[in-house]
């Protein structure tokens, strides 16, 4: 299961893990079936329907709302019920870039009409959402801190080749299928702006479901809009969320001094 964090790299990596000869990923990638009990309710046999896989292969899906705590509560207890002995990987962002980039996804989806200021500090979903070791800390109440793996964005986007390696130790996969891997580009195209993206949004619900997730994808990767968050409000976010990173430090082992301080 690849639990999140939300907007930090996690289509990527679940579609670099789904070419994995040893992997059968979800025919949808965010199924969200353990978030909520009307989802849950429809039973496992919906849920198994989205994967196909063959002999040998381990299965795998990536639903980030998973990490959602406590907008959505019982998650962990539902996937423990199912298999306590689940694997997770965890890929976590700069927690204060991860909010920008929530932020900017929920704009150019016509979501937000607040004051940047008011949305991000008023609406706890995005400070939460960026409190890592907090969302980790429901797993751990019931799965060992070994069925976990923690993954930086920063380390992915460096080394891509490198971290997949890692990956597919944890999961008891060949690593070495990752070792002649060319890594992803990681530029963007850019200079579509929001004035002509944003007016295309309403056709989307006119197009069937396959076309309508192409045009989404490209529109919302081809988009060059940054909302401007000021020193002082990046400054603010962070004051909120670096006694979090000290408990993640502590549960990875490592310092987190590379996403710095704001």
């Amino acid at each position: 299961m690849i639990i999140g964090a939300q907007k930090s790299g996690t289509t990527s990596l679940a579609t670099q893990l789904g070419k994995h000869p040893g992997v059968c990923f979800c025919l949808e990638k965010e199924p969200h079936f353990f978030s909520r009990d009307s989802s849950y309710n429809e039973g496992l046999e919906s849920y198994h329907s989205l994967f196909k896989p063959s002999m040998g292969q381990i299965l795998g899906e990536a639903s980030t709302s998973y990490t959602f705590f406590p907008e959505y509560q019982g998650t962990v207890e539902r996937l423990y019920a199912y298999n306590p002995g689940l694997k997770f990987i965890y890929i976590m962002r700069q927690p204060v870039d991860r909010i920008v980039s929530q932020y900017s996804h929920g704009l150019l989806r016509g979501l937000v009409d607040r004051p940047l200021d008011v949305e991000v500090l008023e609406d706890s979903t995005y400070v939460n959402r960026s409190r890592y070791g907090m969302q980790i800390g429901q797993y751990l109440e019931y799965f060992a801190l070994e069925n976990i793996a923690f993954v930086l964005f920063e380390d992915f986007v460096r080394d891509q080749r490198g971290v997949l390696m890692e990956i597919a130790a944890f999961l008891d996969i060949a690593p070495d299928y990752y070792s002649e891997i060319e890594d992803e580009s990681k530029n963007r195209t850019v200079g579509v702006s929001q004035r002509i993206a944003k007016p295309l949004l309403p056709l989307a619900p006119l197009l069937p479901g396959s076309i309508r997730r192409v045009v989404r994808s490209i529109l919302f990767k081809t988009v060059d809009h940054r909302p401007v968050f000021t020193h002082e409000l990046r400054r603010e976010l962070w004051s909120l969320l670096e006694d979090d990173v000290k408990v993640l430090e502590g549960l990875m082992g490592r310092s987190l001094g590379v996403w710095g301080d704001i």
